[in-house]
């Protein structure tokens, strides 16, 4: 069950990048969106009445609400479905993200999209504690990319079915046999919703041929590795490489591009 969210202020930087935005708040009793807005800087933690702004009846159920789920001893959750937008974009994403919940067609539904579309990475839907981790992170540019590194992006839906960051991060690629086999002593990055998560070192020619059950390789060839043992936490090398690489944010990213890997001095 959710447990509300733990932040009450954007800082500064944030607000910037955030620019216009879509929000909505969530019932953590059950999971319920009850509203959606739109605005700037800290307006989804702000619920006073602004005339001209919403309406004076939309404004009291909010309110009421709000009230009802602190009252149970609970913090109402807040989401930020999509930013960087203008003021009229913010508009017409928020009328239809209205529309939308207020059709019903989106109970129970399980959409077969596998990718969650372009820019996800920067302004799809997040908590607003997940923003705020977000951005207090340090971008990452690629001139400081010095070392033979393949970059792989790792999905959702990929990352929930390996089940951890080493098991998404492993393969399987449909990357160059050739490129991946000259370049010894390279790195992998793996790349979560824009932030770089983690780094792993395979093994000497340990880059191999993906294949069915039956022998054959998989069609388009597909590649997995095999992670250094001593290649961890604890480790010099992995250490001072997880400093320079780790825990920031992809500051190189071009909109639109659902690149599945990218290579580095390779």
């Amino acid at each position: 069950m959710a447990q509300g969210s733990k932040i009450t202020k954007f800082d500064t930087v944030t607000c910037d990048v955030l620019k216009h935005y879509v929000y909505c708040l969530v019932d953590p009793g059950n999971n319920e969106i009850f509203y959606v807005g739109k605005g700037q800087n800290n307006r989804v933690f702000d619920h006073s009445y602004k005339p001209g702004d919403e309406a004076k009846e939309d404004a009291d159920a909010r309110e009421k609400r709000i009230a009802d789920i602190k009252k149970s001893g609970r913090e109402v959750d807040r989401h930020i479905v999509c930013h960087g937008l203008d003021d009229k974009a913010a508009f017409t994403v928020e009328s239809c993200v209205i529309s939308l919940l207020q059709s019903n067609l989106i109970k129970d539904s399980i959409l077969l999209n596998i990718y969650r579309g372009h820019s996800v990475n920067t302004n799809g839907i997040s908590s607003v504690d997940d923003i705020h981790r977000y951005y207090g992170l340090p971008l990452l540019q690629k001139n400081a990319i010095t070392d033979p590194v393949m970059i792989v992006n790792i999905s959702r839906s990929l990352y929930v079915t390996a089940g951890t960051i080493y098991d998404a991060a492993r393969g399987d690629w449909c990357a160059s046999e050739q490129r991946l086999l000259k370049t010894p002593g390279h790195y992998v990055i793996a790349e979560y919703y824009g932030v770089f998560m983690d780094i792993f070192k395979p093994k000497p020619k340990s880059w191999e041929v993906v294949k069915n059950s039956d022998g054959t390789p998989f069609i388009p060839k597909r590649m997995r590795f095999e992670n250094e043992e001593n290649f961890k936490k604890g480790n010099a090398n992995y250490n001072d490489l997880f400093k320079k690489y780790c825990k920031k944010r992809n500051g190189f990213h071009k909109r639109g591009d659902a690149s599945a890997f990218r290579y580095f001095n390779m």
